[in-house]
């Protein structure tokens, strides 16, 4: 069984250029009707959000395409459905920065920054109502239902993770958080490619298994990155998050253990708005010193085991299985 590890090579965006090449066609017509989308969208909402649907990593519409494979007549469901799929996530990131009123998004001012709160939450609602567009173009029964319980579960995450900012959650209620968060629309994204390939129920059953841990060793590593990153590869502040009061599993584990006081004294000042630069800083090393990083990274790289696990015989495997190496070893 192929294994997973933390790495940080330079070539890692050539492997995912290389994954894009294996589905070049159909991601093509996905990126066609993004396109189209953002040229059609009213006035300024264009401008500004277009940005983001022209660009981005396209990882689940990947998930997707892989999973449903080269079969004609599922082909064009997929499409549609991968569309919908990055709508969908384009739309979480745009009210994710309302919620949080960044300022940045890859690198470029946000939606919010540019529109205004109200601007960018109607952004994300016109995205996400033509995902919805998207899935019934597909016509795949079971398609809708299992994107609507998707949006579902991720709103209430966000709400859930809004309701435990500036607090240090248990490590069960964080996974829980980014189980919603991220992992669902990840594990939608396999199951929908194995719906459009109608896949037998067991196949379908396995990709949503991928799916889910691959998401959940995704957001772990986003959350390493956090900490640890380069704000040019992420294309926004490093510790942008833990300045913000979401408190992820290196600092969860950090503070949880023998010396973690230092670390929740730490936060209670940054939470005050005490030098929160420097403070995130320490915060940051601290969770080094007193082994969070190491405890995050070795809860990414089982749930990466469980994604490859759980893959079922498909003729995709070998790239979903880079595909999962990818996801842990990316610096952005």
């Amino acid at each position: 069984m192929p294994q997973v590890a933390e790495t940080t090579s330079p070539g890692v965006g050539d492997a995912l250029l290389a994954l894009h090449a294996t589905v070049a066609g159909p991601l093509a017509e996905v990126e066609a009707r993004l396109t189209a989308l953002a040229d059609t969208m009213p006035g300024q909402l264009s401008a500004v959000t277009g940005g983001l649907l022209r660009a981005g990593k396209r990882l689940r519409p990947l998930v997707l395409l892989l999973t449903a494979g080269d079969s004609p007549s599922g082909l064009q469901a997929a499409v549609a459905l991968a569309t919908a799929v990055e709508e969908v996530h384009v739309a979480s990131l745009i009210h994710d920065d309302v919620i949080d009123e960044s300022q940045r998004r890859r690198g470029q001012p946000s939606a919010p920054a540019s529109l205004g709160q109200r601007g960018a939450v109607l952004a994300g609602d016109y995205l996400a109502a033509t995902a919805y567009q998207q899935v019934g173009a597909a016509q795949v029964l079971g398609a809708s239902e299992a994107l609507v319980a998707t949006v579902v579960r991720m709103t209430l995450a966000e709400v859930q993770e809004l309701a435990r900012v500036g607090q240090l959650a248990p490590e069960a209620e964080y996974l829980q958080i980014i189980n919603g968060k991220t992992a669902a629309l990840f594990e939608v994204s396999a199951y929908l490619g194995g719906l459009a390939a109608d896949l037998p129920l067991d196949d379908r059953e396995a990709l949503r298994r991928y799916g889910a841990a691959l998401g959940m060793a995704f957001q772990i590593r986003d959350d390493l990155l956090d900490l640890y990153g380069e704000s040019g590869d992420m294309g926004k502040p490093v510790r942008h998050d833990l300045a913000a009061g979401v408190y992820t599993l290196p600092v969860i584990a950090a503070a949880a253990a023998l010396g973690g006081e230092a670390v929740r004294e730490r936060l209670d000042q940054m939470w005050q708005g005490e030098d929160n630069d420097n403070l995130a800083a320490e915060i940051a090393i601290l969770a080094r010193y007193l082994g969070g990083q190491a405890y995050a990274t070795e809860h990414m790289n089982q749930y990466a085991q469980e994604a490859l696990t759980a893959l079922p015989d498909l003729p995709a495997r070998p790239q979903l299985e880079a595909l999962v190496r990818y996801a842990v070893g990316r610096n952005g």
